[in-house]
């Protein structure tokens, strides 16, 4: 859901997890396409193929 939109706040305590290989499901095409094109094929497949969740700190996209 969080590829969909342009920005995204979220708190610092915030997690987030791509949960479709422990429901056993194929990625939908907004998980499939868009995440890899935003972070990149080999963090969007940690993040996608691994299932584990992850905080908005370790994917902060600004440069402060």
């Amino acid at each position: 859901m969080l590829t969909h939109f342009d920005f995204v706040y979220a708190g610092e305590s915030a997690k987030f997890q791509m949960p479709f290989v422990n429901l056993a499901l194929v990625p939908e095409f907004g998980a499939s396409y868009s995440v890899p094109a935003q972070l990149g094929y080999v963090a969007a497949a940690e993040l996608i193929l691994l299932g584990s969740p992850f905080d908005a700190s370790g994917l902060s996209s600004s440069d402060s």
